[in-house]
């Protein structure tokens, strides 16, 4: 099951007491890969509670920065495979992950949110962006980096700040 697309848009907003992480993965070089960065470059906002990580293709960076910060939300956002439309944003849930090729990424996501939620007890999602082309040398495509901009737009509407460790 793949819930309804417009639901990131709630899981995007974060929690009004406590920080959350938010955390883009990519390749620039792979086309669509990039949009990970793409969005990290582009929220620009300066919130003490809500960060924005690119760990390009180091996942375990999430685990070192969860660990380190304990926020109350964790937010994944990536490229990814679900058979859908380019450019479509879906939640996925982590149980559903294995059947979604994500992008160039060989790490074990379900592996990652068992973790944090025996370990750091936080939130966590996954929001993917429906990847059109991921070849070596090519560009965003105009599907993702229209959907790219949505999740810019919503980041920083809530003042999220970009986090480099």
């Amino acid at each position: 099951m793949i819930f309804n697309s417009n639901k990131y848009k709630v899981i995007l907003k974060p929690p009004a007491k406590n920080f959350s992480i938010y955390f883009t993965f990519g390749n620039s070089f792979r086309g669509d890969d990039g949009v990970g960065e793409y969005i990290y470059r582009n929220v620009k906002g300066n919130s003490e509670k809500y960060f924005i990580v690119y760990v390009g293709e180091k996942w375990d960076r999430i685990i070192y920065l969860s660990e380190k910060l304990k926020p109350e939300k964790i937010i994944i956002i990536d490229a990814a495979n679900f058979k859908d439309k380019p450019g479509k944003i879906k939640v996925l849930p982590f149980e559903k992950i294995k059947s979604c090729f994500l992008s160039t990424h060989n790490f074990p996501l379900q592996v990652i949110h068992d973790f944090i939620k025996s370990e750091i007890h936080c939130k966590i999602f996954f929001v993917g962006i429906q990847v059109e082309k991921i070849e070596f040398g090519e560009k965003i495509s105009d599907s993702v980096l229209s959907s790219a901009k949505k999740i810019i737009k919503i980041l920083n509407k809530f003042n999220i700040r970009p986090y480099s460790a």
